[in-house]
């Protein structure tokens, strides 16, 4: 047989495979998706409907508290307020609130009383329409309840289901003693039913059940009939029982579609490879049978005595054994040629690898026992110890700082020399990423008295796309290095447009300036040059590597940017660079909500000109007009002046430190002018003044907040002073909340292991970081067990389960990554997520994108410091406290 028929042949046989192999492919993997979608649907749907029984649910607890917290409705239950109904709950309001039922219940079944309306909600009915059917009446309800007793669920009445929400009675602020309990209702009727469908776009239904209680308990289940996949739950009433069933009805049009749409695309596909397989004999006889034939023809006649047999091929009379036999030696060549390639680059990768995993590795055996040192050295300052060990340990602390300063630089130019930095641009808020700089560098400023200050333009856009890490990386060590060599003065951190704010990518420009010791012209050149100092002799003051700004250029130069510097010797020096940003165009989620303060009058007080103007910029942009002076006294002259004018501030922002008169006598002068009195008043102090709340409060400030203040912080500060609501609070070290105090405990080395409330699980396989850790959180107040490695970590998971995790990387048996896997796989389970910190010694690019890949929620690379570690556990614990809520 030639070729030529063995081609046909073969091609006839592949598109019948072809056609059998592809409606198996459409039945077995395409039809199954339709089913599951429609099956995926009819569950979303039953959660729609469940969602909105709960919201309905939520809203009669709301309207429950409006009349169930309050001193008239408690006098009124106690028998000391009998018009309280008619003052207080009128048939109009019940209408209004969508309600069918106010009742209150008191303790000795001598009061039952309320106001009820019909479904139509129209005319006045008895509260007795609505008796439970379940507890022979209202009495017999009142009677079933405890003091303690409050609940948002679904009731049998004689006029049939009704959402309710009951709790007991208590005064405004909470108190008093149990007097009784008040209920709301709404009656599920059909026009109730057909207003929610209209909400959910959904079909569903609430099917009251027998009045006599089941004894055996509804299941939820999903059935698929008469063209509908019927999603159905029960609902428990007040008596634990099941009174109704919840069911959602959805359409089974995906499967009709779907099997269509593979019908047709069958069809499509059939007839595409039936014109493909047709073109392709054709060609295929044209461009490659009859010139493979001619090629034969040649290689025979020029080559044929230098053909070995290799396998059976050669023995084929067709062109294709010719073909193999000529072109073997050739392939075998090729072959060996491929095999030393490949072997080229593997050294190549295993050397790169080699250097990634060096990095890597030195930044895990050297993080690792100076986290032992420099936890143990923040533990002893926290003892009682004498002066002189206080400056021991200060030294031992502050050498830390700087080692891991310069580790930090080593391993970052490292990255950076051989290639490895990349850029993850993301969206991020540019006020945030700007003022969390000045936050990091605002204590190093305080203890040297620089006033440190950040400007952003207000026309600049809220948000931007780019890497907000390395944003936040160079601006820290172009900041760090002007507090460094600044003694006295100003740091001001400042960002400006260089090109049009409404275009889609913006210019931007980022300037550090201060009025330190200023760099020589003859040294200019070479600031950015690595290991340079504009300082090299042996009794320079400031330390340092020389690679902070290195590091900054190649990573504004990785950007796309440029950096440069002007400076003038005892003058000052601005670092700037310049980079250009994609606008995000995406809405970002609001972390807060706040009264608008635009158009407030507000007076600045502050002795500093750079700070004077930045205020007068955010408060402008704001939309408030504002007045700033350079003293107390000029302050109350101002303040005065415009009560005689009838044009009174409203607000005074006010500086803690200035000559002559402070921020704190000026406003005792304020407050004891009544015609000033009334003016609300925000500090802004240093970090050594961060926990005078108490104090100021007790002087009539409304509000005070730490310098720099952000922006966004510092406009809600002045919308709460202004309507009177209460301060923000600041997250702080000493102001984050934390859990009571309970009893650290640790089993390690136990066989029993007692189950109790843990606060944290401590996975790390290193005894004097287990050590460390173990005082932090004693120290915390938390509850604690530790784990020395993942696989105990797992088990001791299953068993004690924690609110939060601190989970090391490397360990043996199993590593962090691997642990946290296996926990999160455990909690598919449970409905829940337990917060996983990774406190590693790794902190190289990648790691904390492997901690979070793995199933971590946040990464704290060694050293770590107890304040950090004590803020973290207790933002995250706030935060599942939260979403458990």
């Amino acid at each position: 047989m030639r070729i030529t028929q063995k081609v046909s042949l073969a091609l006839v046989i592949a598109f019948a495979a072809l056609c059998a192999l592809l409606w198996a492919a459409l039945q077995l993997s395409v039809a199954p998706q339709f089913t599951e979608f429609e099956l995926q649907k009819a569950e979303d749907n039953f959660e729609r409907a469940h969602n909105i029984i709960d919201r309905e649910l939520n809203q009669l607890e709301a309207y429950r508290r409006d009349y169930g917290v309050w001193d008239d409705a408690y006098e009124f239950v106690k028998g000391r307020n009998p018009g309280f109904l008619e003052e207080e709950l009128p048939l109009s309001l019940l209408h209004e609130l969508g309600l069918n039922i106010y009742i209150y219940l008191g303790s000795d079944s001598a009061l039952i009383d309320g106001v009820a309306i019909d479904g139509a909600m129209e005319n006045e009915v008895n509260i007795d329409a609505y008796s439970p059917s379940r507890f022979d009446g209202w009495r017999g309800f009142q009677a079933s309840l405890t003091p303690l007793d409050a609940a948002q669920t679904v009731v049998a009445t004689e006029a049939g289901l009704m959402l309710v929400a009951y709790a007991p009675v208590t005064n405004t602020d909470g108190s008093g003693a149990y007097a009784g309990h008040i209920l709301t209702g709404r009656i599920i009727d059909a026009a109730y039913i057909a207003a929610l469908k209209k909400q959910t776009r959904v079909e569903m239904e609430v099917t009251p059940l027998s009045d006599a209680p089941m004894k055996t308990a509804a299941i939820k289940s999903v059935v698929r009939a008469d063209g509908f996949v019927s999603v159905a739950a029960p609902l428990t009433g007040a008596d634990g029982e099941v009174v109704a069933m919840l069911t959602a009805r959805t359409p089974c049009d995906i499967t009709v579609i779907g099997q269509g749409t593979i019908r047709t695309a069958f069809i499509f596909l059939t007839v595409a490879a039936m014109i493909f397989i047709a073109i392709v004999s054709v060609l295929l006889n044209k461009l490659a049978i009859h010139p493979i034939e001619k090629l034969t023809a040649i290689i025979k006649d020029s080559d044929a005595e230098k053909l070995a047999v290799v396998d059976n091929l050669a023995d084929r009379k067709d062109e294709i054994g010719v073909l193999y036999s000529s072109f073997t030696n050739l392939l075998e060549r090729i072959d060996e040629h491929t095999r030393q390639l490949a072997g080229a680059l593997k050294v190549a990768e295993s050397g790169e690898r080699a250097k990634t995993h060096f990095l890597a590795n030195m930044s895990h055996e050297i993080r690792t026992p100076m986290n032992g040192v420099m936890g143990m050295a923040d533990l002893l300052a926290s003892t009682k110890l004498t002066d002189t060990q206080k400056g021991f340990v200060d030294v031992i602390v502050k050498s830390g700082d700087a080692l891991l300063t310069i580790i930090n630089d080593i391993l970052d130019f490292s990255k950076l020399d051989a290639g490895m930095a990349s850029i993850n641009p993301a969206p991020f808020i540019l006020a945030d990423v700007v003022e969390d700089v000045s936050a990091l560098v605002a204590a190093r400023a305080t203890s040297k008295q620089v006033e440190l200050a950040v400007r952003i333009d207000p026309k600049l856009p809220y948000s931007f796309v780019g890497d907000a890490g390395r944003l936040r990386q160079i601006l820290i060590n172009l900041a760090g290095n002007a507090v460094k060599f600044t003694d006295k003065g100003y740091v001001l951190i400042d960002v400006s447009p260089v090109s049009e704010t409404h275009e889609e990518r913006v210019a931007l420009k980022f300037s550090v300036i201060d009025t330190g010791v200023g760099i020589p012209e003859h040294k200019r050149p070479h600031v950015f040059e690595k290991f340079n100092q504009a300082d090299t002799s042996s009794t320079r003051a400031h330390e340092g590597t020389g690679l902070g700004l290195a590091i900054a250029k190649a990573l504004v130069e990785l950007m796309g940017g440029e950096i440069g510097v002007e400076s003038t010797p005892d003058a000052g020096s601005t670092f700037w660079f310049s980079i250009a940003l994609e606008v995000n165009t995406k809405e970002l989620p609001k972390t807060v909500d706040y009264e608008e303060a635009a158009g407030a009058r507000i007076l600045i007080i502050d002795d500093n000109g750079v700070n004077r103007r930045i205020l007068e910029e955010q408060t402008s942009a704001w939309g408030c007009p504002s007045q700033s002076c350079d003293s107390g006294e000029e302050g109350l002259k101002i303040l005065r002046a415009a009560v005689e004018k009838r044009e009174p501030f409203d607000l005074v922002i006010m500086d803690y430190h200035m000559p002559r008169m402070n921020g704190v006598d000026a406003v005792r002068l304020i407050r004891a002018e009544p015609s000033l009195a009334g003016t609300a008043i925000i500090m802004l102090t240093s970090v050594d003044h961060a926990n005078a709340t108490e104090h100021f409060k007790e002087i009539g400030v409304d509000s005070h907040l730490t310098k720099p203040a952000r922006s966004a912080a510092l406009q809600r500060a002045v919308a709460r002073a202004l309507h009177h609501t209460a301060p923000e609070q600041t997250a702080t070290p000493e102001n984050n909340e934390k859990p009571a105090p309970a009893a650290p405990h640790s089993h390690e080395g136990v066989d029993v292991l007692v189950v109790e409330d843990v606060d944290v699980l401590v996975v790390e396989d290193n005894e004097v970081n287990r050590l460390v850790v173990s005082h932090i959180l004693r120290a915390g107040g938390y509850s604690y067990e530790m784990a020395v490695n993942g696989r105990d970590a797992v088990e001791k998971f299953r068993i004690l389960k924690p609110k939060l995790i601190l989970m090391d990387v490397s360990m043996p048996e199993m590593n962090g990554y691997e642990a946290t896997a296996a926990i999160r796989e455990i909690e598919k389970d449970d409905d829940r997520r337990t917060p996983i910190i990774g406190v590693t010694a790794h902190a190289v690019k990648g790691d904390r994108e492997d901690c979070i890949t793995s199933g971590m929620d946040d990464y704290v690379p060694k050293p770590v410091s107890p304040a950090t570690l004590t803020a973290k556990i207790a933002e995250h614990l706030r935060t599942a406290a939260s979403d458990a809520a």
